[in-house]
């Protein structure tokens, strides 16, 4: 039966990371104007954006219950231990940028109350956002490298790998912030 567990666990988060993907890039379309029809692109980053908070809770919530992860023997022998601890302080961060882009997201709803989608303004979703895209990049990474070394697949070429696929992924969302910046002061 853990095996089971632990195996939907892993569907689920590789299923997360996916809809996370898609829920950003549309969310990129729309702030940048890279579609034509951004009602109907919008109206497609609402549906994914929700699908993303339900996968999100039902992963935690499935996390929390059914998967045991021993931090304190993580913290016993951090240097043998860092991926995993990296993965946890990702996963963490993740949940705190998610929870604040909801908040601040809730403000393009009619139908939420104005007292409480007033807690955070909108312009600060975009902001959040870069730091939710970083932190799902560096736990995405540390999961393939997990993923990998479960599989006995240790070689420097996956690491290079992995190390190559997220610094494109970390310099292409900081490459956008930074344009993003320069436009809004220009």
């Amino acid at each position: 039966m853990t095996a089971t567990k632990t195996v939907l666990h892993r569907i689920v988060s590789w299923w997360l990371a996916v809809f996370s993907v898609v829920t950003i890039v549309l969310g990129y379309a729309i702030a940048r104007h890279w579609v034509a029809n951004v009602t109907l692109y919008t109206r497609i980053h609402m549906i994914f954006e929700w699908s993303f908070i339900s996968l999100m809770l039902f992963h935690i919530i499935y996390t929390l219950i059914f998967v045991k992860i021993k931090s304190r023997r993580l913290l016993d022998n951090p240097k043998r231990h860092w991926i995993r601890l990296l993965q946890q302080a990702t996963k963490w961060l993740i949940v705190i940028f998610v929870t604040l882009m909801i908040i601040a997201g809730l403000q393009r709803y009619d139908w939420i109350p104005n007292s409480f989608a007033s807690g955070i303004p909108f312009r600060y979703h975009r902001l959040f956002d870069v730091f939710l895209v970083l932190s799902i990049i560096i736990h995405a990474m540390t999961g393939a490298k997990i993923f990998f070394n479960r599989k006995k697949l240790r070689s420097w070429w996956i690491n290079v790998l992995i190390l190559l696929i997220g610094g494109l992924l970390i310099a292409g969302t900081l490459y956008l912030e930074i344009t993003r910046s320069l436009l809004t002061v220009i």
